[in-house]
């Protein structure tokens, strides 16, 4: 039990700290290139919450997740097969 436990804490420990080494990788390669190409994750994130729920930049797509989703839904059902007329090739 103790030996599954343990198993159990050392991969739950790697699947947090994996992500965020690579999340500081991207930050420190793009800060140390001093590319303007690739963002740092800091202003992906600061461009998903404006996405999401706006007010960090007045543009056409502040705070248009919703309307997005409701796009998709509306035109797919969630991506249903069965639907009739559901073209398997897009």
């Amino acid at each position: 039990m103790k030996r599954w436990l343990a198993g159990r804490g050392q991969a739950i420990a790697l699947g947090i700290a994996f992500p965020l080494v690579l999340v500081v990788l991207w930050h420190l390669l793009v800060v140390s290139t001093g590319t303007q190409l690739v963002p740092t994750p800091y202003q992906v994130g600061r461009m998903m919450v404006d996405f999401s729920v706006g007010g960090v930049y007045d543009d056409a797509f502040s705070g248009r997740q919703h309307t997005t989703f409701c796009r998709v839904y509306n035109r797919d059902g969630f991506v249903n097969p069965n639907k009739p007329g559901y073209n398997y090739g897009s």
